[in-house]
């Protein structure tokens, strides 16, 4: 386990509106941050991508409101089979009580647009643009460990499979529902090569898991364990990205609870 030592502003270059002209007063309300498109060249000398890990599975109440069925504490819920499960992450949605130090308040993404417009709404929701919403509940998984903080670009990375999304304290996965695989948590995400590997595994707990679900209905992923907007391939996991948004950081090999 290691700590997540945050150390400065978050950044978002180039400035959203580079990638959305079309949505630039959209963009503009979530200072310029965004996820569909990046340009690694553009950050800082020296970043390293971290892999924010979002239990889309949870559906809307990732976004941290009350009535989409966040917690107070601002962490996502997910029911299946009449018994509601909350989903403990090492963020909790922005503007609550567990959001994360430094980080962006809301974000812009023609995906949150595409989902808005799923649900028939064109508008925007809860007095902000369309396609702006707080930053989700999510996780982190980085390759390496350093006691000096430095730069590190997001990657999102949807989470449709609840057996594999790792308890923030533990690192460890449960299964929560059926799947046809031999071994559901098999690619508990708490390492690169098990994200390497569900960005290509099928499971039946996908379908299970997001029949309800609006996140899941929009992109239409199928049963993929996860979803990496604008990357397909394993092997792109380090070669591009997803969003122009960059965290500084270190993450020292301390284990951050007490014991």
């Amino acid at each position: 386990m290691i700590t997540f030592e945050y150390t400065a502003q978050f950044e978002c270059t180039p400035n959203g509106t580079v990638f959305f002209p079309n949505a630039a007063l959209n963009v503009s309300k979530a200072m310029g941050c965004e996820v569909g498109a990046g340009n690694i060249s553009a950050f800082p000398k020296g970043a390293a991508p971290v892999f924010v890990l979002v239990p889309a599975f949870a559906g809307l109440s990732i976004f941290g409101v009350q009535k989409l069925g966040v917690t107070p504490q601002g962490f996502p819920t997910f029911s299946y089979e009449n018994q509601t499960y909350i989903i403990l992450t090492q963020c909790g949605a922005a503007l609550t009580p567990t959001a994360c130090p430094d980080h962006m308040s809301l974000i812009y993404s023609p995906a949150f647009t595409a989902v808005e417009q799923h649900l028939g709404i064109y508008n925007g929701v809860f007095g902000l643009p369309e396609g702006v919403l707080p930053t989700p509940a999510h996780d982190h998984l980085v390759t390496f460990t350093t006691n000096t903080s430095i730069p590190w670009y997001i990657v999102v990375v949807l989470v449709f499979d609840p057996n594999i999304f790792p308890n923030p304290v533990t690192g460890q996965c449960q299964q929560i529902v059926p799947s046809n695989l031999t071994d559901p948590t098999g690619n508990c995400l708490n390492s690169i090569s098990a994200l390497e590997a569900a960005m290509t595994t099928y499971d039946s707990a996908v379908i299970s898991a997001n029949q309800d679900n609006p996140i899941w209905q929009t992109l239409k992923p199928g049963a993929l364990q996860v979803v990496i907007p604008g990357i397909t391939s394993p092997s792109d996991l380090f070669n591009t990205t997803n969003s122009n948004m960059v965290l500084f950081f270190s993450d020292p090999n301390i284990y951050p609870y007490p014991i």
